[in-house]
């Protein structure tokens, strides 16, 4: 049976921790030889990459890609469908017409964060709320199975819609990609990053949830020029925000847009990794992304699926939101982690996309 992956957001065509999930997920799909279709948005805008990938462009030209761009191409997209296919919505744009469509029975709807929410936190227009709120509803009624990355995310479903099951499945990263063996004193050469300071990094979509703008301003006041210095990578729609808070900082480092190479490679300079999420945080993909380069990880106590990963390692790499003084201890407990055998580091293997792609299929098949 073919699997028909339904999914607003796809890097590389936008950035984020659920355009990043689909992306590995249709990647495990095709190691595995495991026939699939990719109907995603083709995006723009202040959340786009745009970044050419091969897999990605290969994929596209073997028809394993339909991209849509408007009313026309949404419609094209339903007679893609076979009579056996099995669906999976990863959001409720695109995959309300699915849901509404197709048999109940062939939808495994898969929720990475309740849009309407995230939406208001953006908008003060109560149409748009109430209109991604009954998409989700709909969506999360019409599915047979409802997947998302944590018990948090679970709680957030049932608020929707209380009548369904959820199902927990693991997050994703592709171990091999986020390698790196560069030698860091190089690296920060390259990057022009000082090389004897202790250097934090985080790469977030620009969001009034994700913390970056008050992680951004704790860091100037309160981490001397001397000892530390802070990377930030992520554009969105508090960038020129960012951009006006750190204009005269010296120690902290903003780039709105790197490749994925120079990413590893910016993660691998790096002493820290800090997820300082404030809200509907699903997982957090990119703290698999840090682990698999054995860049320590801390993150906020609000930071939802990644504090129950974390948590199963290390407490004291989940800090106080707005606690400065929790903040600076978890990085010093992080900087004392040994990276060659700490359980936290090797336990990414478990999240590689060939395995958790074969598992999400096996489990959509039954």
């Amino acid at each position: 049976m073919k699997v028909v992956v339904v999914a607003d957001f796809c890097y590389p065509n936008y950035i984020g921790g659920s355009a990043r999930y689909v992306y590995d997920l249709v990647r495990g799909f095709e190691e595995n030889k495991i026939d699939f279709l990719l109907i995603t948005r083709k995006q723009g805008g202040e959340y786009s990459l745009e970044e050419q990938d091969v897999f990605y462009q290969r994929i596209r030209e073997q028809g394993k890609v339909h991209e849509v761009k408007g009313l026309v191409s949404y419609l094209e997209s339903i007679f893609l469908v076979g009579s056996k296919d099995l669906i999976m919505p990863h959001h409720p744009i695109l995959g309300f017409l699915f849901s509404l469509l197709f048999s109940k029975k062939r939808i495994s709807y898969f929720f990475h964060g309740p849009l309407h929410n995230e939406f208001r936190a953006r908008s003060d227009s109560w149409l748009g709320f109430k209109v991604r709120f009954f998409l989700q509803s709909f969506s999360l009624r019409r599915a047979s199975k409802i997947f998302v990355l944590s018990s948090f995310m679970v709680k957030e479903v049932l608020l929707i819609s209380s009548q369904v099951k959820v199902t927990v499945v693991p997050a994703i990263v592709d171990v091999d990609k986020f390698t790196v063996n560069e030698n860091k004193l190089k690296l920060r050469e390259k990057f022009s990053i000082p090389p004897d300071k202790k250097v934090l990094f985080t790469s977030r979509r620009l969001t009034p949830r994700t913390g970056v703008i008050e992680l951004a301003d704790s860091f100037i006041k309160n981490f001397s020029f001397e000892d530390y210095h802070l990377i930030i990578v992520g554009q969105g729609e508090l960038s020129q925000q960012l951009q006006h808070l750190i204009n005269k900082s010296e120690n902290i480092s903003f780039l709105r847009f790197v490749t994925d190479h120079d990413l590893k490679l910016l993660m691998r300079l790096s002493d820290v990794y800090v997820l300082p999420t404030r809200k509907l945080e699903g997982f957090g993909l990119v703290v698999l992304e840090a682990l698999s380069l054995k860049l320590p990880v801390v993150v906020s106590d609000y930071s939802g699926g990644a504090v129950e990963f974390i948590s199963k390692y290390h407490n004291d790499l989940i800090f106080e939101l707005d606690n400065v003084k929790s903040l600076k201890r978890c990085i010093e407990s992080a900087l004392l982690i040994d990276k060659t055998n700490d359980a936290l580091f090797n336990a990414v293997i478990d999240y590689d996309y060939k395995t958790v792609s074969n598992y999400i299929y096996e489990l959509i098949y039954r």
